[in-house]
């Protein structure tokens, strides 16, 4: 209530009077009735007639509804009745929190842009419950019932919905989960008759080595429920851990001035009742590995053996954590002095994308799970993660290692409270190293395939599936890698039967490896040379690795055949050609005694016919006849001789 005008006390000698009294009134009310205009930062912009409605009290007219308001929209209703409304700007201070306080903030909040009975109810209830001037409001208070009795049961109606609208408490409980590590704290905001009340914004602080699951952080904020709110948290250390909570509830301003106002003042968060709990202990898990074995074959599956540990406290029984393993390879021998360590606090994302920086990027990956310390599993490389193709080693896979991690972000929700961090192994770690085996290709083939004896043989050589600078490894003693061979060898091997050439078919090379020395098969010549890629010519002359001139000759009739081995090393599978490849041998004939038969019987045929005569008769044509079978007789003579020592 607020008063425009006050007129002098009239005696009352006649109704006449009176009527022309409040005629006056009237008259003279419209007049010094300020005209609303858009007031300066110093004054409210008074209210109109949309926004309050009059009555009369002792013979004077008032306003009962808005009073102003300010350039910023805020709404001003008076506590003053009685006194006079200069509408200017004073100073402000929030009047002290209560359930009146609150409630009128709400009804403040809800009912803003309101018709003037609306605006009278409020300002009959701002009068009320903060009135200053008690005494002279009753008066108007009964004025204001005989003459709008509709407004004065209009603020009981908004008064009484305000009742359990606003908050009276809120509170914050901590439930402990199955871990220790772990848990729910719920927030309830409630009313002063301690129902929920929903709607309540709200933030949850944890004090203490906690965090919140729903955002990683040690603060949360919420909108209460019809029912109480589950936020949970897990711990990041070890101790005690507090839950402070605070809500949002409305509050009221009382503005100095000619005529103190009262208006809705911001939100303010008050403090609800805490919790305060304990996490029990965490633990650091750890893993050691050894590759199984130190060298593979190319074309095989990739092994380690893996067994969980502990760095510090004690594993939760029957707690279950997943350790994911990360396979490198394609490495070379200069990259095992370059072993890299995780520092102190480094998670296992950042430790990869440091040696992803690097150059080093993973091409397999293995799994294992452990429910305690010292238990083993061997793990195999898979092409990703959980699935089951196997990795296999490449022909240029060269050095590989393992890098195996517990990952707090790949654990179940249960286990990820109890990992202090997450850990992770080095990365080139002897014992996690391993080395794939190339496999070499050979091919070659002799100059001629049949010669006679006496010829020279030779052979070309293609070797190809070294790796580069093949030989110059020498070996690391502590990742228990040998040294390179550095040489392959070429042999010569004859085999046949020196007694009896007919013989030499049965002696055919077979079968892929040498056979071992006897009379029928001997290694008769033998050289060294790099065990590299390129191609090789032996049997003309060249010098081999040792500086051995490289030539042969086929010394008798049978076979010859020309072997490449390489007995192999921890970066080079063995190799060798084949003995039966009918690319590598040398089929060796001499003049038989079937040439020589045919030479003999075609020189005696010529001396029997001898030249072309005329016909004689007498003693002349038995001479003839007699010389002629002497000399058939001594030609089947020295020709059984010549066959017979041919036997």
């Amino acid at each position: 209530m607020f008063t425009q005008w006050m007129p002098a006390q009239w005696r009352r000698r006649s109704i006449a009077a009176l009527i022309t009294l409040l005629t006056l009134t009237l008259l003279l009310a419209l007049i010094i009735t300020p005209t609303p205009s858009h007031a300066d930062s110093s004054s409210l912009t008074p209210s109109t007639e949309k926004e309050r409605i009059s009555f009369i009290y002792n013979e004077g007219i008032f306003y009962q509804g808005l009073v102003g308001t300010d350039a910023n929209g805020k709404r001003y209703y008076c506590i003053e009745a009685g006194k006079r409304v200069d509408h200017s700007i004073g100073q402000s201070t929030t009047i002290k929190d209560s359930e009146s306080a609150r409630r009128m903030a709400w009804i403040l909040s809800q009912y803003h842009d309101v018709d003037a009975k609306t605006h009278a109810a409020i300002s009959i209830l701002v009068q009320d419950q903060f009135g200053k001037m008690q005494n002279d409001w009753d008066n108007h208070r009964v004025a204001l019932e005989e003459q709008h009795s509709d407004v004065v049961e209009k603020a009981q109606e908004i008064w009484d919905e305000s009742e359990g609208k606003v908050p009276g408490d809120a509170q914050v409980t901590f439930t402990e989960n199955q871990s220790s590590n772990s848990g729910v704290v719920e927030v309830l905001v409630t009313d002063y008759d301690n129902n929920p009340l929903p709607g309540v914004k709200f933030t949850v602080t944890l004090i203490g080595p906690a965090r919140f699951i729903q955002n990683g952080e040690t603060t949360f904020s919420g909108v209460s429920g019809v029912e109480s709110q589950p936020l949970m948290w897990e711990a990041s250390g070890e101790g005690e851990i507090k839950a402070d909570i605070a809500y949002e509830h409305g509050q009221v301003l009382e503005m100095d001035s000619a005529q103190d106002l009262l208006a809705l003042a911001d939100v303010s968060m008050k403090g609800g009742t805490s919790a305060t709990f304990d996490v029990g202990s965490r633990f650091r898990p750890s893993l050691s590995t050894e590759v199984m074995p130190k060298v593979v074959d190319a074309g095989s599956p990739i092994v380690d053996e893996v067994t969980s540990g502990l760095e510090g406290g004690e594993w939760e029984p029957g707690l279950k954590l997943y350790a994911s393993g990360y396979y490198f390879d394609g490495l070379s021998a200069s990259d095992l002095a370059s072993e890299i360590v995780p520092s102190d606090g480094e998670s296992v994302d950042a430790f990869l994308g440091r040696l992803a920086a690097e150059g080093y990027v993973p091409v397999a990956y293995g799994d294992a799970f452990f429910d305690g310390p010292n238990q083993t599993v061997q793990a195999q490389a898979v092409t990703e993660f959980g699935g089951s193709e196997l990795y296999k080693g490449a022909q240029e896979s060269g050095f590989g290692t393992w890098v195996w991690a517990f990952e707090s972000a790949k654990q179940d929700e249960d286990a990820k409270p109890y990992l202090i961090e997450d850990w992770v192994s080095g990365f080139l770690t002897a014992s996690e190293t391993n080395i794939i085996r190339r496999q070499v290709k050979v091919s070659s083939e002799v100059t001629e395939t049949s010669v006679e004896v006496g010829a020279a043989l030779s052979d070309t050589i293609v070797v190809s599936g070294f790796p580069e600078g093949h030989g110059s490894f020498t070996g690391n003693e502590d990742y228990e890698f040998g040294a390179d061979e550095p040489y392959a060898q070429v042999s010569v091997w004859w085999t046949g039967d020196s007694d009896n050439p007919a013989n030499n078919e049965a002696y055919e090379p077979s079968g892929p490896t040498v056979p071992n020395e006897d009379e029928h098969h001997r290694k008769v010549a033998q050289w060294r040379l790099p065990a590299a890629n390129g191609t090789y010519v032996v049997g003309t002359g060249l010098l081999d690795a040792d500086g051995k001139k490289m030539s042969v000759r086929a010394e008798e009739h049978g076979w010859y055949v020309f072997v490449w081995s390489f007995a192999g090393d921890d970066r080079v599978q063995a190799v060798s050609s084949r003995y039966d490849d009918p690319l590598e041998r040398v089929r060796v004939m001499e003049l038989g005694p079937e040439s020589e038969d045919e030479e003999i019987e075609e020189t005696v045929q010529k001396t029997v016919a001898g030249p072309k005569q005329l016909g004689k008769t007498g003693s002349g044509v038995l001479l003839v006849t007699g010389i002629g079978v002497a000399v058939l007789s001594v030609g089947a003579i020295m020709l059984a001789a010549i066959k017979r020592r041919s036997l």
